[in-house]
C-alpha cells in the first residue's frame, strides 16, 4: 500500500516536469502564411487587409448549442 500512495505523487510531478520542459524546449511550429506576396508581419501593417478581417468577422457567431462549437459566417 506504501508503494501506490508514493507512486501517484512521483509520477504526477514526473508528468507536469517532462510537460515543463517541453514547454520550455517550444516544439510547436510557426504557420507560414501567405496573402497576394505578403508575410505575417507585413500583413499585420496592412490596414486595407485589417480592416477586410475585421469586417469578415464581425460577421462571424459562434454556435455553442449542438456539439462542439461552430464559427458560422456570412449568415
Amino acid at each position: 500500500m506504501k508503494i501506490t500512495k508514493l507512486a501517484l505523487p512521483i509520477l504526477a510531478f514526473t508528468i507536469t516536469a517532462l510537460n515543463l520542459g517541453v514547454l520550455m524546449l517550444n516544439f510547436s511550429v510557426r504557420a507560414k502564411a501567405d496573402v497576394a506576396g505578403k508575410d505575417w508581419f507585413e500583413l499585420v501593417k496592412d490596414d486595407d487587409f485589417r480592416q477586410a478581417v475585421g469586417f469578415v468577422v464581425s460577421k462571424c457567431t459562434i454556435d455553442e448549442d449542438s456539439g462542439p462549437p461552430k464559427i458560422l459566417c456570412g449568415r
